[in-house]
């Protein structure tokens, strides 16, 4: 099994199926569950969440994470390696987040560009006022977390945040395994959150209701590309909001340490993703409905 941990190849698109106790499993079965990790590791955030995951499908591993109190702790080690080590798992995550964030940046300013070529300069002034906001605030918060380490450091960290590249910075340094530096006065993961939250509070969201107003009082014919703008915004802000509360909610340490409040999703990769896929639709369409 450590071996096929160790190689890490994305051989399988779900979890093998491999059923009962681990005294009763053949060295197929051990290889199986093994190279199930590797999906786990290019799905989830954190190397802690994966290796949950992980365990979570198999009734053998439960039992021997429970006996050995060393498995889980080398193989989150193991899996932060693997992340940063072999390519794909890091540049899933980083592809992803910068995909997400460029996307919603480019939509946001074609839409903007629209509106001051059609003359519409209330829209147009409510966009630009949404997206300096959003900016501001984000750069803000940059800036009280990372001013002990100078100005330079901060202009660096703010730097992404322009070009709307903050949340694949973020995805990247989580993924790495990073921990909160000395002087800095958040972590990775709360930065990650923080800056989602202010992106989907300060721009996506008031971005969406002014794209809908926009169209519903449109005299004219929609163009296409307005349509195309708003379905996409609106799926950018249900994907934030459904991976804010599911990456929250399957962090091991939450689970652990306040079991009453986290714990929602459920163990089965399977129903996972459909919860998190239910998450991001309502999400989406919530918005929209307003």
């Amino acid at each position: 099994m450590l071996v096929a941990v160790m190689e890490n190849k994305l051989s399988r698109l779900s979890f093998a199926k491999v059923a009962g106790d681990a005294r009763d499993l053949t060295q197929e079965d051990g290889k199986n569950t093994g190279s199930s990790l590797a999906m786990s590791l290019a799905v989830n955030l954190t190397a802690a969440g994966a290796v949950d995951e992980w365990i979570l499908q198999y009734p053998a591993l439960q039992r021997i994470d429970r006996e050995y109190e060393w498995l889980r702790p080398m193989l989150v080690v193991i899996g932060r390696m693997l992340v940063g080590e072999v390519g794909w798992g890091l540049k899933l995550r980083t592809f992803i987040g910068a995909i997400f964030s460029m996307v919603d940046v480019v939509t946001d300013l074609y839409v903007t560009y629209m509106f001051w070529r059609d003359g519409k300069f209330g829209y147009f002034q409510a966009l630009v006022v949404c997206l300096s906001l959003s900016i501001t605030i984000q750069m803000f918060c940059i800036t009280m977390i990372y001013r002990k380490l100078g100005p330079l450091r901060v202009a660096m960290e703010c730097f992404p945040v322009l070009i709307g590249f903050k949340p694949a910075v973020d995805a990247y340094r989580i993924a790495r395994g990073a921990k909160q530096l000395p002087n800095v006065s958040a972590d990775p993961m709360f930065e990650l959150i923080s800056g989602r939250c202010i992106e989907v509070f300060a721009e996506a969201i008031p971005g969406v209701i002014i794209q809908i107003m926009a169209i519903a009082t449109n005299e004219n014919k929609v163009a296409t590309a307005a349509w195309i703008s708003l379905a996409t915004s609106a799926v950018s802000t249900g994907i934030i909001s459904a991976s804010i509360s599911y990456d929250t909610d399957t962090d091991p340490g939450k689970r652990q340490h306040t079991p009453e409040i986290y714990g929602f999703v459920p163990s089965r990769a399977k129903k996972r993703t459909i919860v998190y896929a239910s998450m991001a639709l309502f999400s989406s369409g919530l918005l929209l409905t307003r």
